[in-house]
Parts: C-alpha cells; structure tokens; sequence
C-alpha cells in the first residue's frame, strides 16, 4: 500500500513540476534571494568580468549566499542563467 501511495506522490510532483517549468515559473530555491545581487551580477557580467571576478568580488563585499558561504563561479553563472534580467514569480 504503501509502494502505491509514493508512486502517487511521485507522480503528483512530476505534473506539478512540469506545469510550473511550462508557465516559466521559478520551482527550486535560489543560492541567492535578494534580486539587488543577481541585478549586480548582471551589471558586472555585462560589464566583461568572469564569473570567477564576480564571486570574488561579491565574497569580498560581504554579500551573503543563502546559506551564508562563499560565492564559486558555478553559482554566479548558475544563477545568471537560470534567473535572465527580467526575474520571473518566485514559488516558494
């Protein structure tokens, strides 16, 4: 019984999931929430910095990640990528 329900739920998330990717809303949490940041992220990387200038630069302004670490590179370009200049609704 128990096998049936999970296969359910799973099945419930995928559909879900696939309804909130096709009106282009935001599903996953952000390494960073506050759109001030990802805009000067977007400023610097238009600018011509690398994603490694950025992290480090961000690092060193004291700018939070979510959970309080470091900024990578990966994590600026994952963002940038995933978040473009016009932020779509958040679904918390």
């Amino acid at each position: 019984m128990s096998q049936g329900e999970g296969e359910v739920i799973g099945e419930r998330t995928r559909e879900a999931m696939q309804h909130l990717k096709a009106t282009g809303q935001v599903y996953c949490r952000l390494a960073c929430t506050d759109l001030e940041t990802l805009a000067r992220m977007r400023r610097l990387r238009a600018s011509g910095l690398s994603y490694q200038a950025i992290a480090e630069g961000l690092t060193a302004a004291g700018l939070p990640t979510a959970r309080g670490g470091r900024w990578q590179a990966a994590t600026v370009r994952r963002l940038l990528r995933q978040h473009p200049a016009s932020p779509k609704r958040r679904v918390a």
